[in-house]
């Protein structure tokens, strides 16, 4: 890990220089002296940046200019700070320790009325995500961290850090921060699965609700129903534990009990066609195995004689 140097008895110049390196473009308007200020960076091996601001009042500008594919912005500010971005509705408010989740491919204002105390976290994606996750990332700014399950643990984790350690409990303590964000992508993904799957299945069985009874009823048509191919259908049902065939069956069969209970004046076949099956030695066999006994032998031994 790579350390900067604090700057003390500051000028603009210098401050200026130093926000250059952390790879923000920016214009200040301190509203007190800035010769007490102080700025403090350590740069990770993996990339990522842990900054730490002691400043007088002070209204920024602030753009990222480095890999903003790459970077995940996270503050936490013990001073009031208010945050607001160049899009409709994007801002955010810090105080007390909280931390907030800012855009790096944004423009955003940052305005102290009191000194400010902050540290801010430039995290690298990879480190925690795949490229294939970073849009759950997106969802994160402009959010403060109570909106996280372990919001309050990242605040504690990263306030830890307003004091000086050593490296060995810096590299720990952003390792953790790290692995409690990726936690909470995780989280996200899994609440994704399960609206997914629940989707799925309330389509497909509406699906079948509404077809079973059709002989032509089959794989295909359901597919086309839902818009995907048959073989995400088999997989997707496989993955959720339905059985397909055996379901479509099952509700043939008992529409067909359902029948002969309320329509016994007609045969069996016709009603065998009726809820859907294509012939009267199929309805039996899956009717016997549903029930434990055949269609002729229900209707001998109930009032359907």
């Amino acid at each position: 890990m790579k350390k900067s140097d604090v700057l003390l008895d500051a000028d603009k110049k210098k401050w200026d220089v130093f926000i250059r390196e952390l790879e923000f473009k920016c214009t200040n308007d301190f509203m007190g002296s800035i010769s007490d200020s102080s700025i403090q960076m350590h740069e990770f091996n993996c990339g990522s940046k842990l900054v730490n601001i002691h400043s007088s009042p002070y209204i920024s500008q602030l753009k990222f200019t480095g890999n903003t594919n790459n970077t995940f912005f996270i503050v936490n500010s013990i001073s009031s700070l208010l945050y607001s971005g160049s899009g409709s509705g994007s801002h955010a408010f810090s105080q007390n320790g909280t931390s907030v989740f800012l855009p790096s491919d944004n423009q955003f204002n940052i305005e102290s009325k009191t000194r400010r105390r902050s540290l801010s976290l430039f995290l690298n994606r990879k480190n925690i995500a795949s490229s294939d996750d970073y849009y759950i990332l997106d969802q994160f700014l402009w959010k403060k961290s109570d909106r996280l399950e372990s919001g309050s643990i990242i605040d504690n984790t990263i306030q830890q850090l307003y004091y000086p350690h050593s490296d060995l409990f810096l590299e720990r303590t952003f390792s953790l921060v790290s692995n409690l964000v990726s936690y909470e992508i995780e989280k996200i993904k899994n609440n994704f699965k399960k609206v997914e799957q629940i989707n799925f299945i309330n389509d497909l069985y509406q699906i079948i609700n509404d077809g079973f009874k059709n002989q032509d009823f089959n794989l295909s048509f359901i597919a086309r129903k839902m818009g995907v191919s048959e073989r995400t259908i088999q997989n997707k049902s496989l993955l959720y534990g339905i059985k397909l065939y055996a379901h479509i069956q099952q509700k043939r069969v008992r529409y067909l009990k359902l029948l002969i209970d309320t329509q016994p004046s007609f045969n069996n076949e016709y009603l065998a066609i009726k809820s859907g099956f294509n012939s009267i030695a199929t309805a039996n066999r899956v009717f016997m195995s549903e029930f434990g006994f055949s269609i002729s032998f229900y209707r001998k031994s109930s009032r359907h004689i």
